[in-house]
């Protein structure tokens, strides 16, 4: 398992990371994130920076990244950044009945300490609201005026998961969980709201968006082993 002491993270075959230097090219929400994901609590767990640049690029990049992306533009081009109120589309009971479970699962698992567990359930949300998007094609039935509800069911959807994703990140990733807060048109500390009381709700209809720069950019595995040498001469 990991020792974490005040100069070194120490895994059980004998290698030594400094985790000030894994903080300063990696930064601790990543790390944070890389751990959890990776580890079962008190076991060992395999590391790399092949897999935590993998892990950024695939499930914050290309997953819940793209999520948030496209939400955000087609809310912005299609109803002037304000999240509509739903109508129904394909898929709509679907993602409010998994949103539910994820919200059990994710808390079942914390209180049993399956920190990667968790996680899973998480992303097990985000891979279906991608998979509902495409199963919609919104950019296709917004050219279709009398589609107009079924388009602001998609967008509102999106954008209540995105507000559940938020808080149930918080735990692993809370500066993260913040900017998606916000990014969200919303007001407060994300890490406020209590697990006990999440649930869907309609509290988005009608919020404006406040959209920001990509929260996730691509990692680039050269970039990232040339800034790790630079860190590590430098100590």
């Amino acid at each position: 398992g990991l020792i974490k002491g005040r100069e070194s993270i120490m895994l059980s075959r004998g290698n030594v990371l400094d985790p000030y230097v894994l903080n300063e090219v990696f930064g601790s929400e990543l790390l944070r994130y890389y751990l959890l994901r990776e580890m079962v609590f008190g076991q060992d767990c395999n590391f790399s920076y092949d897999a935590i640049v993998q892990r950024w690029n695939s499930d914050l990049a290309n997953d819940l990244g793209n999520l948030l992306s496209r939400t955000s533009a087609m809310i912005l081009k299609y109803r002037e950044g304000k999240v509509p109120s739903p109508g129904t589309a394909t898929g709509d009971e679907e993602v409010r009945n998994l949103s539910a479970r994820v919200i059990r699962d994710y808390r079942a698992n914390f209180d049993d300490y399956s920190f990667s567990r968790a996680l899973e359930n998480i992303w097990e949300l985000i891979a279906r609201l991608n998979k509902y998007i495409v199963e919609n094609e919104p950019w296709a039935i917004a050219e279709k005026p009398a589609e107009s509800g079924r388009l602001d069911s998609v967008l509102f959807h999106s954008a209540e998961a995105l507000r559940i994703v938020a808080v149930l990140l918080a735990a692993a990733m809370p500066r993260t969980a913040q900017q998606i807060w916000e990014q969200l048109g919303l007001d407060g500390q994300v890490r406020q709201i209590r697990l006990d009381r999440l649930e869907w709700s309609n509290v988005l209809a009608g919020k404006s968006l406040r959209p920001g720069s990509s929260l996730f950019p691509r990692l680039d595995r050269k970039v990232v082993m040339e800034k790790l040498d630079a860190a590590l001469e430098a100590k």
